[in-house]
């Protein structure tokens, strides 16, 4: 019983052997195994030395003579386990700097897929403390060696985006070598590249014509990093942001706004061209340009009552909410002269964004009073209400009668009434 293996049964079929005659007894099942033919064979000479792998895995260098002993394979497996484990004083050893030393240990070349994929191991991964400089020296390796940054840019995690825009904006020449990725076709290399800029600073303002092209781009994520970076970069890139904001496309327009209100009040003395666009017809975009030039200051109030007095009717609430936004004492003294405007649509916008202004408006109420005797009604209506709401309308009647005492309130019965009979209807 077991394994029967005899000559006579190797030249049989792999499986259960009949029952020997005048066996008796339980039941068994004898299996015949053809045995392992070892006559003739030789390693594989493509495959690698997992022995001479695991030494550079663990960090040993590789023993005397290796480089006429190990074939490419092992070579490369080996060089492979060492960057991958970071074990960079392995990784000088199978493929030094100089040329002349590569060629003498007949040193491997990684292919293009490979580095990519070790870079991206590399930056997706967070390495232990004692770890970080090994990582990091890997990371220098393994782009020397010619490892995509672009492709990096283009990976799907953001984390790996934003370590993409780390490593670009790093080194000598970081600003072109962005700059360079920025035209790219993939829309996540665009939008990586502007972020990467965003990090360089003064060094990156050279480049503020080719980032304002992205506030045209078809893809919301580029237009939202390059807005971002265009208002990090300060206001000496608002001029190329002035210029997109008479484009054909709304949202380059609202990009342009955004981006001019990100800027502050850097970008102030360009107030008037975005006051423009409070009556754009595209809704979106004069709802960037009041956000915007609320976030440039008091000093752009001033452009905004003039668009007030001379817009469309449709676009007063949009110039309205503009001024509201911007607030303040300079906000309501500009909006005095509206109120004595021709125009009977002007003079009731002015009165009730006055009235929207708050206490801050209270020194400047006088300049109401007048127009509660208006001849238009609806100016009649917007000044009351304004002056109301600044605490300085009609005080609330006072309650009329012959001086007798109220009478007491009904008795409205006991508790619980409606749940059932009162003892004094029982």
């Amino acid at each position: 019983r077991g394994m029967v293996v005899s000559q006579a049964s190797a030249s049989r079929k792999i499986g259960p052997a009949p029952r020997p005659p005048g066996a008796s007894g339980i039941a068994y099942t004898e299996v015949y195994e053809k045995p392992k033919s070892t006559a003739g064979t030789t390693p594989d000479p493509t495959a690698p030395d997992p022995l001479a792998v695991s030494c550079c895995r663990r960090g040993e260098l590789p023993p005397s003579g290796w480089s006429t002993k190990w074939s490419p394979a092992t070579k490369r497996a080996s060089l492979l386990a060492a960057l991958e484990e970071s074990q960079m004083h392995v990784v000088y050893a199978l493929r030094p700097h100089s040329e002349m030393w590569q060629e003498s240990v007949r040193a491997v070349q990684l292919d293009q897929a490979e580095l990519d994929r070790l870079l991206r191991e590399k930056v997706a991964t967070k390495p232990r403390p004692t770890q970080k400089q090994r990582v990091k020296d890997a990371i220098q390796w393994l782009l020397e060696a010619g490892a995509s940054l672009e492709a990096l840019c283009s990976d799907g995690n953001a984390e790996v985006r934003k370590s993409a825009a780390s490593l670009l904006a790093e080194g000598e020449g970081a600003a072109a070598r962005c700059a360079s990725l920025l035209q790219s076709e993939d829309a996540q290399v665009r939008s990586t590249a502007a972020e990467a800029l965003g990090r360089l600073g003064k060094d990156a303002t050279s480049y503020g014509s080719q980032l304002a092209q992205l506030l045209g781009d078809h893809e919301t994520t580029v237009r939202m990093t390059a807005t971002a970076t265009l208002g990090k970069l300060g206001g000496c890139l608002a001029k190329h942001c002035v210029e997109k904001l008479e484009s054909e496309k709304p949202r380059e327009r609202e990009a342009a706004c955004e981006a001019l209100g990100l800027m502050g009040t850097a970008a102030v003395e360009h107030a008037a061209a975005v006051v423009e666009l409070l009556q754009d017809s595209d809704w979106q975009v004069p709802t960037a340009a009041a956000n915007a030039l609320k976030r440039m200051g008091p000093a752009a109030v001033k452009h905004c009552a003039e668009m007030l007095g001379r817009c469309r009717t449709i676009a007063r609430p949009a110039v309205s909410e503009a001024i509201i936004r911007i607030g303040g004492a300079d906000a309501a003294e500009s909006l005095v002269p509206l109120l004595a405007s021709r125009d009977e649509g002007v003079r009731q916008y002015a009165a009730e964004t006055m009235g929207q202004l708050g206490s801050e408006a209270k020194p400047f109420a006088r300049f109401l009073a007048p127009l509660k005797e208006d001849s238009d009604r609806e100016v009649k209506r917007a000044a009351m209400q304004a002056l109301m709401k600044l605490g300085l309308g009609p005080q609330p009647r006072a309650e009329l009668g012959n001086g007798d005492e109220m009478p007491p309130p009904p008795n409205r019965g006991e508790k619980g009434k409606g749940k059932g009979k009162r003892k004094n209807d029982r």
